[in-house]
């Protein structure tokens, strides 16, 4: 095949699989799967007549890339060949699987690819495929996780592509706190209302923003917990993946520790919060901060001195956060749509009443009247910076000391945890221009406090979903197994400990 040729040149590698002897075009059925369009049989290549020209060039161009993937035991692979090919967006979504794992970016290949020129894609493949033959060639199994991470590098992931108009309108809904109306947002960019709505619209596809509606989980009776897990195994981390509380992997690149965040049932608090081990801790987050930094580049000479003045701030002892059960009663299908529009950030009448939810303008009054859901259109972290995690061992008085030092450079969420994981944990999103100033400002700032900073291998938006079926309307709360949580890190506490942490809460 000629095509395997131009992609043996372009990735300068050997094909690692059988290349086709012959190619034909045949009566094959069209199927919508990653080999669309094919079929081998001993070792001919056969193609589908009944496709177009441009799906018979397309196929070719895939299936010569195919020829350089190693065998493994997922299909999404095969979307860097599809990528590759510059295959038909449309035909793509069709034939693709979506991945969603909490340890991880949303995985939806033809939508990310769609975000770059056909230049920028071949490159991210090429990057990709040469680091997973890299670690063929060394005898190392490729896993789907493998891939996940070398493709969030491959494409400098969280980095992300925006129009010079999306920009704009994203620097002004921070300037606005993400809850104007498009008129302000028109009259802070300088652009027109049909420009500010297709700028609003791109960022809502690039998962740059979220909105127009967001979710307050505080409301349904959820409490916000962290866990430090070091170096932790196979089998926890598939275990965490399943787990329906996980809303955040924070997975530092120069460490093995993970640090993970949990929306659980506030119910279970006391039992949590003795869970503890080797290489275990867990903590309550009992304030947190969401802060937005403006866009603009600042000079790397400013950077110290302004981490110091706000720094400065005189401590301040502030409210912890209280979790509350809803304010009226919430049943199953209440649930659900409030599942609908923490995915979607918005729900029309039409698709509530599909998804069997009766009355639904009366239920979303309701919810935006009893803090449930607020309007706004809140950013991700995607697009805005580096993502960088600091753990500071420092008295809860310093919170908002630490909030306005970081948060004169960066932007960032902020947690403060007691338990036995204890001190603030940021995720900062810093810009690359003043990633290395930051870096060392922090330590000059917070000396010994300092326990953990680091760049994040991914700290984008959350795929998190509330778990409708675990809905206990009698209670007006979430239901949650404890035990087999607790059981899931027997490993790394004795069985008494563990016992004693179940019996807190029956």
């Amino acid at each position: 095949m000629e095509e395997v040729k131009k992609a043996a040149k372009f990735l300068n590698e050997s094909p690692v699989r059988k290349v086709p002897k012959k190619v034909i075009l045949d009566n094959v059925e069209i199927e919508n799967n990653y080999r669309s369009g094919i079929k081998m049989v001993n070792n001919e290549l056969r193609i589908s007549k009944k496709l177009p020209r441009d799906k018979i060039e397309a196929i070719l161009r895939r299936e010569a890339l195919i020829t350089f993937l190693p065998e493994v035991d997922f299909l999404q692979i095969y979307d860097l060949a599809w990528a590759y090919a510059n295959a038909d967006i449309s035909w793509w979504k069709e034939c693709s699987q979506p991945i969603n794992l909490p340890t991880f970016p949303i995985y939806e290949a033809p939508g990310m690819f769609s975000l770059y020129s056909q230049k920028e894609r071949r490159s991210i493949v090429k990057s990709t495929v040469k680091s997973i033959l890299l670690l063929y060639e060394q005898g190392q199994e490729v896993t789907l996780k493998d891939y996940l991470s070398i493709l969030m590098i491959s494409r400098r992931y969280p980095s992300i592509k925006i129009s010079k108009k999306e920009e704009k309108v994203l620097k002004s809904l921070i300037k606005v706190a993400s809850e104007a109306k498009l008129e302000k947002l028109a009259e802070i960019s300088g652009l027109s209302l049909a420009s500010v709505s297709r700028a609003i619209r791109g960022l809502l596809a690039k998962k740059v923003i979220h909105g127009p509606y967001n979710l307050n989980p505080l409301r349904l009776s959820l409490s916000i917990f962290f866990m430090e897990l070091e170096d932790p195994s196979k089998e926890e981390i598939d275990f965490l993946e399943s787990f329906p509380y996980t809303y955040s992997v924070y997975k530092p690149v120069n460490s093995d520790t993970y640090y993970l965040a949990f929306l659980m049932p506030m119910k279970y608090k006391s039992a949590l919060l003795r869970l503890r081990g080797r290489g275990l801790r867990m903590g309550r987050a009992v304030r947190f901060s969401f802060e937005m930094h403006p866009l603009e580049l600042i000079n790397p000479e400013e950077v110290l001195s302004m981490m110091i003045d706000g720094y400065k701030t005189k401590p301040e002892v502030l409210p912890y956060y209280r979790e509350e059960k809803p304010p009226f009663k919430l049943d199953r299908k209440d649930i659900i749509a409030l599942n609908l529009l923490l995915q979607k950030g918005k729900a029309s009448r039409s698709q509530l009443r599909k998804i069997g939810v009766t009355n639904p303008a009366e239920r979303f009054s309701r919810y935006r009247k009893g803090g449930i859901i607020f309007k706004g259109y809140l950013p991700t972290g995607l697009g805005i910076g580096e993502a960088v995690i600091a753990k500071m061992d420092i008295p809860y008085r310093d919170f908002l000391r630490v909030r306005r030092a970081i948060g004169s450079v960066s932007s960032l969420l902020l947690y403060f945890v007691e338990g036995s994981l204890n001190g603030a944990i940021a995720i900062n999103y810093v810009n690359q221009e003043i990633l290395s100033t930051f870096i060392k400002s922090m330590k000059i700032i917070f000396g010994e406090s300092l326990e953990l900073l680091d760049i994040l291998v991914s700290a984008g938006p959350s795929s998190w979903s509330l778990p409708v079926d675990l809905w206990n309307e009698e209670e007006q709360t979430f239901e949650m197994d404890l035990e087999s949580f607790v059981r899931a890190f027997l490993n790394r506490i004795n069985e008494s400990e563990w016992k004693n942490i179940v019996t807190t809460y029956t």
